[in-house]
């Protein structure tokens, strides 16, 4: 173990377990030691949506370039830890979804195998199997499909407007000294990999008795 500039304890050695990543699982109250182990909680739901994906997946090809790091004394290279500019790598995860966007192009595919796309509309609902409701314009087609996107939601307890959603890490300014995270799915579980590896101590909080319970089982 070293100290870093910061004072905070790094792994030079890739071997040892993370001591920047502490799981808690199963029920229990944890607002009492959350005030003085955590500055800010994470509440993370089921699945993002795509375009958070995408900049998850950078975040994590980062997170795994400074674990890297910790490795080069054992193949006889020298060389301090990289300092995180964490604004920095925000605007490369922006501009990387941006450049998968502009190359997929998408909705120039679908409009061009025939796919009607109607954008923007509002609430939708059938009435029966070919029909569809917008607003107040009934839509007919052999097959329909919507795609409604999702978003984060704040959940409602003492103190939830100091929590960020997953959708707010994108608007960090500075790397957190520490942080709860708040549900040890898929996308919590990521989060927190990456965060421990950027140097913030992490916390991971779940109520059920395993982290990334397998797809499909009741939470």
């Amino acid at each position: 173990m070293a100290t870093s500039s910061s004072g905070q304890r790094t792994n030079q050695t890739g071997t040892a377990p993370n001591p920047k990543l502490r799981v808690w699982i199963g029920p229990r109250s944890v607002s009492g030691p959350l005030r003085h182990m955590v500055a800010r909680p994470i509440v993370c739901g089921p699945q993002p949506n795509a375009p958070t994906k995408s900049k998850t997946r950078v975040l994590a090809k980062a997170a795994r370039l400074l674990r890297d790091t910790e490795q080069l004394t054992a193949y006889g290279m020298t060389g301090g830890r990289p300092w995180l500019d964490l604004p920095a790598l925000l605007a490369a995860t922006q501009r990387t979804v941006s450049e998968l966007h502009e190359k997929k192009q998408l909705v120039g595919h679908l409009e061009r195998a025939g796919v009607r796309l109607v954008r923007g509309h509002g609430p939708a609902r059938f009435i029966d199997s070919h029909h569809l409701i917008i607003g107040d314009r009934t839509l007919r087609a052999e097959r329909l499909i919507i795609a409604c996107g999702g978003h984060a939601r704040r959940l409602a307890f003492p103190g939830s407007e100091l929590t960020m959603t997953h959708s707010d890490v994108w608007r960090l300014r500075r790397l957190p000294r520490s942080l709860a995270i708040v549900g040890a799915a898929a996308t919590g579980v990521q989060l927190a990999s990456i965060f421990a590896a950027f140097g913030s101590r992490v916390t991971l909080l779940e109520v059920a008795p395993r982290i990334v319970p397998p797809a499909g089982s009741a939470s």
